[in-house]
């Protein structure tokens, strides 16, 4: 599967369960900002918030029409132009070569149709995968803490 084309495509509403499967992976809990498991039903309308906000953008991949993950983009409530993008890859997709592909693809669909200036990460010191996706897909580090999470950063040339 690493070197098939990945297909992103919007999210939509029948996609809420392997995204939430994928929130609930014990990896993903322990990198996020909350790390206690999410429930079915506040999923579901935080799910549906997504899809309603036109400040969101959340993506699915695909190769060979297998979901491998999401991307989303958040606007950031400071700015009307930088957004912060996280991702999830499924377990059983990680460690194959596809984060970096994906995110890219994600990328540029994302920035085919928006007003993004500039790209945030917010990733848990402790999680090496994600400093080094992001550094492959071009981020660089803006606050580096031993004990904290870090952003990394991604301009772009609007």
């Amino acid at each position: 599967m690493k070197n098939e084309p990945i297909r992103v495509r919007l999210a939509e509403a029948s996609d809420s369960q392997v995204v939430l499967k994928w929130r609930n992976d014990r990896q993903s809990r322990l990198n996020s900002r909350n790390h206690d498991p999410i429930s079915h039903d506040p999923h579901e309308v935080w799910f549906q918030g997504v899809l309603e906000n036109p400040d969101r953008h959340i993506y699915i991949g695909e190769a060979n029409g297998v979901p491998i993950g999401q991307v989303r983009f958040d606007l950031m409530k400071s700015s009307e132009s930088l957004f912060e993008v996280s991702i999830s890859i499924d377990p059983e997709m990680r460690g194959r070569g596809l984060a970096v592909p994906f995110l890219l693809a994600a990328e540029s669909t994302f920035l085919d149709s928006t007003r993004a200036q500039g790209l945030h990460a917010y990733v848990n010191v402790e999680n090496l995968a994600s400093q080094i996706l992001f550094s492959r897909a071009g981020y660089s580090i803006e606050s580096l803490s031993e004990s904290a999470n870090n952003w990394w950063v991604k301009e772009l040339n609007v």
